[in-house]
């Protein structure tokens, strides 16, 4: 992750982000927005709608909506906007009444508290929520006040760890670095998600499995990074056999009960069947808190409750099941651990296939030599005794893979 911080920085140093980070730290004072008349005043939310606050892009399409509920509402929105620059300012009731302004959504208004405050606010929206859970961090779908806090948090602990990143509005240009380029994408690929599975916590984390949920956890990050990692594994896969597998199941860390689960597991399929999870290749570390091992198996969401394939579901995981004690002989890399399984992995794709009645290609495969002959035969003896009427015929033989 380090290598990583390094390279955002070297991005954004020569990105257009670093010119517009205090774009508007003139425009957006107590003293300045006061002096506005209210066209002036409208006009300006207008330019930072339109312009997203020079963070988020589309704003054009909704801005007319807004200028028409500011217009009908005028008192009231600038006396919100002008709220975050007084002392006593309320950020919970603020949020909330947010959420109840038609189309003062929330990634422009917290786009523009960063604008207010960049060391204080943080931004909410779908590339910073992405971002954070690709780092391995939990953000809730639920209402604004709570993603925000979930935000807050996750970006705090950001800050502490890399105090290089400065402030709220770097991390939000790290995470559209990391989801909003190919550039910043690829990189976080090739210095983060590449590495191996954490096994260290494996027996770090063994009390928290099962217990109760914690989201703060360092388990649970510990769960975000593997489930990356098994989701790399499976792109590696797709390499290896080269098949087109995606990813079309997943969980959360925590049960229905409050527990933390004692598994983490991804699921994917051939050719981007059942993209709705019902039926799935597995790749599972389970048994977390006794025993871990790392499974792959066909599987089933059996929480879809019309789902055809949930009947034989015990009988088809234990046909199907590979099954890799994690122990001081498990995979160390990542070349032994495919090289443990894809054999396995592909016979599960064609077994996939015959479920589903999809067409599923047979990769050809390397004819192999008749068992009864040696690869290193040597015909001697003098000349005129056959050998090079012999050797033709074994070579034939090879290539046909039939007996001499």
């Amino acid at each position: 992750m380090d290598e990583f911080i390094k390279t955002f920085l070297e991005w954004f140093r020569n990105d257009n982000h670093s010119r517009i980070e205090d774009f508007y730290a003139d425009q957006i004072t107590i003293d300045k927005l006061n002096q506005l008349s209210k066209d002036e005043f409208i006009e300006f939310i207008n330019e930072f709608a339109r312009e997203g606050g020079k963070i988020q892009s589309g704003g054009y399409r909704t801005a007319p909506q807004l200028i028409e509920n500011v217009n009908k509402k005028y008192e009231e929105f600038r006396g919100k906007i002008i709220e975050p620059l007084t002392s006593g300012f309320n950020l919970e009731s603020w949020l909330q009444w947010c959420e109840s302004f038609p189309f003062f959504g929330k990634g422009l208004a917290t786009i523009y508290l960063n604008r207010v405050n960049k060391h204080k606010y943080v931004v909410v929206n779908n590339k910073s929520i992405d971002g954070l859970k690709k780092l391995g961090y939990k953000i809730p779908s639920a209402n604004l006040k709570s993603q925000y806090d979930a935000i807050l948090a996750a970006e705090k602990k950001l800050l502490e760890k890399y105090p290089a990143i400065e402030n709220f509005f770097r991390v939000d240009a790290m995470m559209h670095y990391l989801i909003g380029t190919d550039e910043g994408g690829k990189k976080f690929d090739e210095l983060v998600a590449r590495s191996y599975f954490n096994l260290k916590g494996f027996e770090d984390y063994t009390q928290y499995f099962g217990s109760k949920y914690d989201g703060s956890s360092p388990a649970v990050s510990w769960f975000y990074d593997t489930r990356n990692k098994l989701e790399y594994l499976v792109i590696l896969l797709s390499d290896k056999l080269k098949r087109n597998f995606t990813i079309n199941y997943k969980e959360r860390p925590n049960t229905q009960g409050g527990n933390l689960k004692n598994y983490v597991l991804t699921g994917f399929s051939p050719n981007g069947v059942h993209p709705d999870g019902k039926l799935f290749i597995k790749l599972a570390f389970h048994t977390l808190n006794n025993n871990p091992a790392f499974d792959v198996e066909i599987d089933v969401d059996e929480k879809i409750e019309d789902n055809p394939f949930r009947a034989d579901r015990v009988k088809r995981r234990d046909e199907t099941r590979l099954r890799i004690p994690v122990n001081q002989d498990f995979p160390q890399d990542w070349t032994t651990l495919i090289n443990s399984i894809y054999n396995h992995v592909d016979t599960l794709t064609q077994e996939y296939g015959k479920i589903t009645g999809t067409q599923i290609p047979v990769k050809p495969k390397v004819p192999k030599t008749s068992k009864s002959m040696s690869l290193n035969n040597i015909l001697y003896g003098p000349p005129g005794t056959g050998k090079t009427y012999h050797s033709i015929n074994y070579a034939v033989s090879i290539v046909e893979n039939k007996p001499v």
